[in-house]
């Protein structure tokens, strides 16, 4: 494993949190899609690990 596998893990974490964080500005969120979001996000904060 590469010292830049764990940081495109990393970036790709983000931009599912950025997606969570946009969601939940929403008047009525869509909470499917956040928890899926959210839950992706982590694994990928996981792998990074």
């Amino acid at each position: 494993m590469s010292v830049d596998d764990y940081r495109e893990w990393v970036r790709y974490a983000e931009q599912d949190w950025q997606l969570v964080a946009s969601l939940l500005r929403r008047k009525r969120p869509p909470t499917v899609a956040v928890c899926f979001h959210a839950q992706q996000s982590a694994e990928k904060y996981l792998k990074a690990l």
